[in-house]
């Protein structure tokens, strides 16, 4: 038979007797206030009253959850504690003493610490016990309490955004105005908490609620590589156009590097966007999509993000790959502002509904697809779009993401960077020609002039002006002579300082394209 000792309990010279079924036997055990091993608080009158509630409770049919949340602030009192739950179980549920005891256990593998002996005196008053006046504070904080064990909550930092979920159930999910106001109502009608709906607001956005970041988190716990070449493995997923063969694994390599780079270093963000071509149904969205590992699904949108948009500008932010759609046929200004977005690195913004705006980094990478090849309409340049046709794509393939950006990650922290030299950037401009429209005076320009060096033989050296005068001499105005210095500079063509005359001038370097003749050769073997 269990033995337990007795212990005398008093409370004003008076005997409160607590009937413990702790055994067949039935022993009645006396607990002594003043001298019992278990102090709940250091204010001797705040812990008598939890003893009182106890007491209380004991004398009442309770609810589980309410039983578990006195054993969760019970917990850390061990076998006495066990001794106070199994006595304040034993009227609600009527089972011999060793079963409660195993709940009571049960309970002890997975303690919620943020239960204390608040919870005690919360249940006693939501079953009757009248206490002292109930002060605000007190009030505020028995709705931590049972936030504590009721729910758990996470502030996603990415999203800046509170997810939670009810501890009986294992899918979270976000905060909305309905869901607030469902926990106010349990608070107020069920739990008989006296606290306003701002309170609650206050208690959640604080530091109450615990900070996670998933993206940091997903890459901080990547294995270790395993030395294998998955970045080149993924790269053959996809066949590209002949003139793309060699530039395409270099242009997967540094965008994936600069992905990671962009959420493991504070100081970097992908300044680059791969854009995929090819024919509609080749598989360009699938593979785009199979990027993203499981457990970042929530960090991925495919959607038109305007720069200029305060709301599809807190996508990009927020998220972790980008997929940037309807590229087909964008406007001169939703380039410009998409080339500003991606190299963007921060950002100050007011997240809705709250009332500061916060200054946020970007680790957002971008990519995209098209159909149509030219889709590029900015003559200042379009290093930032790493673009290919692909004419083959894998998008089944069963390549483990997790593995790549281990190897991205360790490519990293061994020194391998993630920008291109300045050669690559001229090769990234010069392939990106295939892929922008082309205007009036570039037409022009190709038809007339090729470009080559100041010491070529019949090179000339004509000034933004004279050149206007020769290609479109009815219209000589600044905005004509604008277009034609882009389309220069779009083109290769090289501008140099040079004297002429006997002073320095700005010119451009071009030569005329000769006439092609073909002379045929009189022979004797000619066929006619």
């Amino acid at each position: 038979m269990r033995k337990l000792k007795e212990i005398t309990m008093k409370k004003n010279s008076a005997v409160s007797v607590l009937k413990l079924p702790t055994n067949p036997d039935d022993l009645s055990v006396k607990l002594d206030f003043e001298g019992f091993s278990v102090s709940f608080s250091e204010d001797k009158e705040e812990n008598s009253s939890v003893f009182e509630a106890l007491l209380y409770l004991s004398e009442r049919i309770l609810s589980i959850s309410d039983i578990e949340r006195v054993g969760q602030s019970l917990i850390k009192f061990d076998t006495t504690g066990r001794l106070i739950f199994c006595s304040v179980a034993k009227k609600s549920y009527s089972e011999a003493f060793d079963s409660l005891e195993e709940w009571f256990d049960d309970l002890a593998k997975n303690p919620i610490q943020a239960i204390t002996h608040l919870s005690i005196l919360q249940i006693a008053a939501k079953y009757g016990m009248k206490t002292q006046k109930r002060t605000k504070n007190l009030s505020y904080l028995f709705a931590r309490e049972f936030l504590s064990y009721q729910y758990e909550f996470f502030y996603n930092l990415p999203k800046q955004i509170i997810t939670y979920k009810e501890r009986s159930t294992s899918k979270y999910k976000d905060l909305d105005d309905r869901d607030l106001n469902s926990i106010y109502q349990k608070i107020l009608m069920e739990e008989s908490i006296k606290i306003s709906v701002n309170d609650l607001e206050i208690i959640l956005f604080s530091d109450f609620v615990r900070e996670v970041d998933p993206i940091a988190d997903y890459f901080e716990k990547l294995p270790p590589h395993d030395g294998y070449d998955y970045i080149g493995e993924l790269a053959s997923t996809i066949i590209p156009e002949l003139n793309f063969a060699a530039i395409w694994p270099v242009y997967l390599k540094k965008w994936l590097l600069g992905l990671v780079a962009g959420v493991i270093r504070d100081a970097d963000i992908n300044q680059s966007a791969l854009i995929l071509h090819g024919e509609q149904g080749v598989g360009k969205s699938r593979w785009i999509r199979r990027l993203v590992p499981d457990e970042l699904v929530d960090y991925y949108f495919a959607g038109k993000i305007s720069a200029n948009n305060k709301d599809s500008k807190l996508f990009a932010y927020q998220n972790l790959i980008v997929n940037l759609d309807e590229l087909d046929f964008p406007e001169r200004k939703e380039i410009n502002s998409l080339k500003s977005l991606i190299t963007q690195k921060i950002t100050k913004e007011r997240f809705p509904y709250r009332k500061h705006s916060i200054t946020i980094k970007k680790r957002s990478s971008f990519i995209g697809s098209v159909n149509r090849k030219e889709f590029l309409n900015d003559p200042t340049g379009n290093r930032r779009f790493l673009c290919i046709t692909a004419m083959e794509i894998n998008a089944d393939h069963n390549i483990d993401m997790k593995k790549v950006f281990a190897q991205a990650k360790h490519l990293l922290l061994s020194g391998e960077t993630h920008w291109f030299t300045y050669e690559q950037n001229k090769e990234i401009s010069l392939n990106s020609l295939e892929f922008s429209y082309s205007t009036l005076e570039e037409e022009v320009i190709i038809e007339k002039y090729v470009p080559c060096k100041h010491d070529d033989d019949d090179a000339r050296f004509l000034s933004t002006t004279e050149i206007n005068r020769e290609l479109f001499p009815d219209h000589i105005d600044n905005s004509v002579r604008n277009r034609i210095g882009q389309a220069l500079t779009k083109l290769g063509f090289i501008k140099r300082n040079k004297f002429i005359n006997g002073s320095s001038r700005s010119v451009w370097v071009i030569k005329n394209k000769s006439s092609i003749s073909y002379a045929i050769k009189e022979t004797e073997d000619l066929p006619f």
